[in-house]
């Protein structure tokens, strides 16, 4: 799931490199994937798309946005985006690459999950900017409110760490 944190981090990176700029081509699903859904038909992508310019970005809950001359491009959990500079090889795979007017481009991929955070990585293919504070790296150390024991439990095929102290499941 894409946290807060990342999604300002993401929207931010999107804002400082996208803006500005004109979408040239845009190819969604070319690579489908179980966990990728777009809204409408990905098929007519190009054409929607195509020939837009990307005017500002924002980050709405869990999801960073662009917004292209009226159209919004909108990632959501599991979505990864990479920054791919001119002249830099595009992935075989992925679900989404917007080429843009200076050679740049937006490619991204579906993982389940992804995003940003420091278990994640961000737009230039880096760790992303905060610490996670609970996950398999914290699982071993004591939680940082109550000093009690972290738990970790099977949840939709991944899972969760939660503090019980502090996190009671509810009845």
């Amino acid at each position: 799931m894409i946290e807060l944190p990342e999604t300002y981090t993401l929207a931010n990176q999107l804002n400082q490199v996208f803006v500005g700029k004109t979408i040239v081509s845009a190819a969604a699903n070319t690579s489908p994937h179980g966990f990728a859904w777009y809204s409408g038909d990905p098929a007519l992508y190009n054409e929607k798309l195509a020939g837009r310019k990307i005017t500002d970005t924002a980050a709405y809950g869990g999801r960073p946005e662009m917004r292209a001359d009226g159209m919004i491009v909108s990632f959501f959990d599991g979505g990864c985006g990479r920054y791919l500079s001119a002249g830099e090889k595009r992935l075989d795979k992925h679900q989404l690459l917007l080429e843009f007017d200076d050679g740049s481009a937006l490619c991204c991929t579906v993982q389940m999950y992804g995003g940003g955070c420091d278990t994640e990585k961000d737009l230039f293919g880096k760790p992303g900017g905060y610490q996670t504070a609970l996950s398999s790296k914290t699982l071993a150390y004591p939680c940082r409110v109550c000093g009690g024991g972290l738990k970790r439990e099977a949840f939709l095929g991944g899972n969760i760490y939660f503090c019980p102290v502090c996190q009671p499941l509810g009845k």
